[in-house]
């Protein structure tokens, strides 16, 4: 956002320049910072609307900063998507035992069974 009224307070300079004395410089000038801003402001939409998804994700599976009790087996499709495709990827980690009842894929069954042998062992 600053970097964005940084622009538009240059572009703002630029046209008054501009006014005064017309040259291919800073018609050239305008143009480029016009583009820049059109730029900022479109990321800035998309960040804002990746903030917005987040915290509907965060009010809808989150309770106090913790997962939600009904989400603790991490077997809803529409959370593991967001982990594994979507905009919590970033946050996904691979090193924690996602589920202890139902076991869905291959490592799920070697984290249950490091587990019971570790339990056993000692």
């Amino acid at each position: 956002t600053e970097l964005q009224t940084e622009n538009q307070t240059e572009l703002t300079t630029a046209e008054t320049k501009f006014a005064e004395k017309e040259n291919d410089t800073l018609k050239k000038k305008i143009e480029k910072l016009t583009a820049d801003v059109q730029n900022w402001q479109t990321k800035i939409e998309s960040q804002e609307a990746e903030k917005t998804l987040v915290e509907n994700i965060f009010a809808n599976y989150y309770k106090a900063d913790k997962l939600k009790e009904d989400f603790t087996e991490r077997t809803d499709k529409e959370l593991i998507n967001y982990f594994k495709n979507g905009v919590l990827q970033r946050y996904k980690c691979d090193d924690i035992v996602l589920r202890k009842i139902e076991l869905l894929t291959i490592l799920d069954n070697i984290r249950k069974e490091v587990i019971c042998w570790k339990f056993h062992s000692n």
